[in-house]
């Protein structure tokens, strides 16, 4: 993917109006009033970098459910894991990433805009398939200049492997295929469907959790049961948290302010 990442990558069109997101990207996101029900209003808006799926899950040895909230709590909301011979067939990851690779700059913005709002920056638990795990950080090397000397391909935007590079060839063309739109508005975009990658993922996890909740009350494991009800507390946490981040801003007179007035 040498003349690729060169041309179509680092080109006339990094930094420069590009495509704007599908329409998902912009919509208020309603609160899932189920998972938060009883949630305190007290709920801080910052959220720890906790991840939303067990360490057994994730192919880790098993350690319990004490090992498993632990974890939790030490990575993002990890998405739904993908087989590897399988291509990505996420349209949302898609479109994300694609944005990152015309101008792996905005990856860097993208992760200060997430801190902004307690939130962990952009990482491979946000996606569900290894090969845009393998896209992600060779955009993270590029965002930084140059990757390390050792990197693997995967890891190298001008070295890709083919169905690496093909892949990349798809999304980039996608992205510049859609209306134009200005960096502010783009920044907006791919924080917005970051967002909603996650609350995705945690709206899709919680049923699981539930399920293990009620499996535990029913066969009588205090233990169990009481480290469940910490991890579905902390991913309801999470929830609102990811939820509010989405709600659009309010003026001070209680109306919604558009993101095109906003300065």
């Amino acid at each position: 993917m040498g003349d690729v990442a060169d041309a179509t990558v680092y080109g006339d069109r990094a930094g420069t109006d590009v495509g704007a997101p599908p329409d998902w990207a912009a919509e208020a996101v309603p609160l899932d009033l189920d998972a938060v029900e009883g949630l305190p209003p007290e709920v801080p808006l910052e959220v720890e970098a906790a991840g939303l799926e067990p360490r057994a899950a994730r192919g880790g040895a098993a350690g319990g459910a004490a090992d498993e909230t632990a974890a939790s709590r030490r990575h993002p909301p990890t998405a739904e894991a993908a087989a590897p011979s399988a291509p990505p067939r996420d349209t949302v990851a898609a479109w994300l990433l694609g944005m990152l690779l015309v101008d792996p700059r905005r990856l860097r913005a993208l992760d200060r805009s997430l801190d902004a709002g307690g939130q962990p920056p952009l990482g491979p638990d946000d996606f569900g398939h290894p090969m845009e795990h393998d896209l992600l950080e060779a955009v993270r090397y590029a965002s930084r200049g140059a990757p390390p000397p050792d990197a693997p391909a995967e890891h190298r935007l001008d070295a890709l492997p083919d169905g690496h590079a093909a892949h990349a060839n798809v999304l980039i063309a996608r992205a510049a295929g859609d209306p134009p739109m200005d960096e502010p508005r783009l920044a907006d975009a791919l924080r917005a469907t970051v967002l909603r990658l996650r609350k995705r993922a945690i709206e899709r996890a919680l049923p699981a959790l539930r399920f293990r909740q009620a499996e535990a009350e029913r066969t009588g494991q205090a233990e169990l049961q009481d480290a469940l009800d910490r991890e579905v507390r902390l991913r309801i946490e999470q929830l609102a948290a990811v939820t509010r981040l989405l709600a659009p801003p309010v003026d001070a007179d209680g109306g919604k302010v558009d993101a095109a007035t906003r300065g």
